[in-house]
């Protein structure tokens, strides 16, 4: 049975040698149904036999061998690659100065050929000469003569010659702005030719475009090549920044100039290029009034309002804000920045107060000196983050910013205070009868409605805290922000606290008093309230303008009291009243007077008002080479002397108040 079982497999297995239908396949490969008996049969015998033919390569075909059966069956092996073309040159047609020549290449194997154009040829002239034209700023070197090659006369631009400025502070030998920064001489004497590079005031040659770096050079004329002269900033350590208003005056405070902004010599993640602002003149005093002609001749402040929210050299935790601020500095550059640094201090982080950078200002790529940049006072999420109303909304209890305003006739949102005219005597004995000063709205949109609810709530808040610590009457608001007796407090703080932000007012008579800021009462006094809080305070914020401080003179002295007491009678005669109602008002309680003397044992302790001295050095030291620019240009004196002068009187100025107020001695 085995043997049988064998003989019927070795017979299947032929069949498999087949053309391909055996007696296994019962179904063909169409649809015309099983295979004949008879066709099935004739393929058991059937075995193939392959013709053989060689294909051989070409260039753009791989070579094979075929093999093929009579039944249509075949297979290829020995694949070989395309020989690809061999091309030969064939025909050439020279060129010369006239015409375009041309080199034909013919493939050996197969035919096929292409093209290849040779440009024209130089002329070869004889009695050649060469010409060096200026043209504007720039020059060209033009090259003429008779061809000995076609007897052409013609004129050829040889080379040509600018300079710019590079304003990337970075290492690349183009210039981006063309013709700033500096001019170029170049003269042909003979066979060579001479080049002179010279920066103007406040920049400096940087190298030519071919590499060299000497600002005077010499070249042979017939190896002129295309060159050109590269300027950069005179730039140090401070970020250098260019506003570029496309030539027109920057004079209008009420106006703004559009202008592009390019920040650079500073980190990679602060550079700006070309960014779309505004541009106004700032400042009342500071410029004169607005004199178009004198602010033409004069360094003065500016406000900076980009078109879209942008951040300023990582300035207020990296704040994107459209507004900035630029101060020009006058002789003494640290006076605002010691006052912010002691807002942020006294404040502990807690209010706003504007953090600031120096910066060296270009304007249409001439130099306008060193700037502080600083932040902006304003209702802003990244500044004094309070309610604000959109235009012809009227609800009273939203937010409001003020400012205690020399100016505030030019507002269009103010309001007067007189403090009910009320007679003050001080820690020295002194009286005198509150002076009325303007406050100033700064709110964008305010109805009538709204302008009185916040001059009768600012009025009220002054007459509770004065009764609570002068008279020892209490009063607090009702719903509708009218006085009523309190009689649950027992003591003036409890009455003050519940209108006012005792914190704030701790560390802001703290700035003003260490500064003997003479103008506390007067101007630029900032302070706010938001009504959409659960529990409305008025809160004090953001020193500015410190100007006029930090040294003495006219009866100020650094061992007296300045702001909690009014001010010298010479100054008073001097100046007018600028004393501030609001700490007189205060320093009157022993609790305030024992707040402020806590507030400023800590600062003591924890060591900071050493950083004060010290960032006075630093400024000094850091920025000494751009401040020698500054004087310069603007006559400034030395910034090493200025704030050598401030850091004296402010030591004897702690020296003093330690005496005052340290509680650990």
């Amino acid at each position: 049975m085995k043997k049988a079982l064998f003989i019927i497999f070795a017979l299947l297995c032929l069949t498999l040698t087949a053309c391909g239908k055996g007696i296994l396949n019962l179904e063909s490969s169409d649809d015309s149904g099983p295979v004949s008996q008879t066709e099935s049969k004739d393929s058991q015998s059937h075995v193939h036999e392959y013709a053989i033919e060689v294909v051989e390569a070409t260039c753009t075909r791989g070579g094979y061998t075929l093999y093929k059966c009579d039944c249509g069956d075949s297979y290829q092996d020995n694949l070989t690659p395309p020989l690809e073309h061999d091309y030969k040159e064939s025909e050439v047609i020279p060129a010369d100065c006239t015409k375009e020549g041309s080199v034909t290449y013919v493939c050996s194997r197969c035919g096929d050929s292409y093209t290849r154009t040779i440009e024209k040829t130089k002329h070869d002239y004889v009695n050649a000469k060469y010409t060096l034209t200026k043209e504007g700023l720039s020059y060209v070197l033009e090259h003429s003569g008779t061809c000995r090659i076609c007897g052409e006369t013609s004129r050829e631009v040889k080379a040509d010659f600018n300079f710019g400025l590079d304003t990337t502070c970075a290492d690349v030998r183009e210039f981006n702005i063309l013709q700033k920064g500096g001019k170029m001489e170049v003269s042909l004497n003979g066979d060579s030719l001479t080049f002179k590079a010279t920066p103007d005031k406040y920049f400096r040659f940087k190298c030519w475009s071919d590499g060299e770096d000497s600002p005077s050079r010499t070249l042979p004329v017939n190896d002129a090549k295309d060159i050109n002269a590269v300027f950069e900033y005179e730039y140090y350590t401070m970020p250098v920044m260019n506003i570029d208003t496309s030539g027109q005056e920057v004079v209008s405070r009420d106006f703004y100039v559009n202008c592009n902004v390019t920040l650079t010599n500073c980190d990679e993640d602060y550079l700006l290029d070309n960014k779309l602002a505004g541009i106004r003149v700032r400042g009342n005093s500071s410029a004169n009034n607005g004199d178009v002609d004198w602010i033409r001749q004069n360094k003065v402040h500016y406000k900076l309002k980009f078109d879209k929210r942008t951040s300023f050299l990582g300035l207020n935790n990296n704040a994107k804000c459209k507004s900035w601020v630029m101060l020009r500095g006058d002789s003494y550059f640290v006076k605002e920045p010691l006052a912010f640094l002691m807002g942020n201090r006294f404040l502990e982080g807690e209010y706003f107060t504007s953090d600031y950078t120096f910066v060296e200002v270009y304007f249409n790529y001439e130099y306008m000196g060193v700037y502080i940049i600083c932040d902006q006072i304003q209702v802003d999420k990244y500044r004094i983050d309070i309610d604000e109303q959109e235009e012809g909304e009227t609800e009273l209890e939203t937010g409001y910013l003020l400012e205690i305003d020399n100016y505030y006739y030019f507002e269009p949102y103010y309001f007067s205070m007189v403090y009910d005219s009320v007679q003050l005597t001080d820690m020295y004995g002194a009286t005198h009868t509150a002076n009325g000063v303007g406050y100033s709205v700064k709110n964008d949109y305010l109805t009538d409605e709204q302008l009185k609810f916040i001059r009768n709530y600012t009025r009220n808040v002054y007459r509770i805290v004065y009764k609570a610590i002068w008279e020892g009457e209490y009063y607090k608001f009702d719903e509708n922000y009218n006085l009523i007796p309190a009689p649950e407090f027992t003591n003036s703080r409890q009455v003050v606290e519940n209108v006012m932000d005792i914190k704030s007012l701790v560390g802001m008579y703290l700035v003003n008093e260490v500064a003997a800021q003479r103008d506390v009462g007067e101007g630029s006094f900032y302070m706010y309230v938001d009504f959409t809080q659960e529990k409305p305070l008025l809160t004090f914020c953001a020193p500015w303008d410190y100007n006029w401080a930090y040294f003495d003179g006219t009866g100020f002295l650094y061992n007296i009291f300045t702001v909690a007491a009014w001010q010298p009678q010479s100054f008073i005669d001097y100046a007018g009243n600028r004393s501030s109602t609001w700490f007189i008002t205060l320093n009157h309680a022993d609790w305030f007077e024992q707040l402020v003397k806590e507030q400023w044992t800590k600062a003591v302790d924890n060591g900071w008002i050493n950083e004060l001295f010290e960032e006075i050095d630093r400024v000094a030291d850091t920025y000494e080479n751009e401040f020698r620019k500054n004087t310069s240009r603007w006559n400034s004196g030395s910034q090493r002397s200025y704030g050598g002068a401030v850091k004296s009187w402010l030591k004897k100025r702690v020296d003093w108040l330690n005496t005052q107020w340290y509680l650990n001695q």
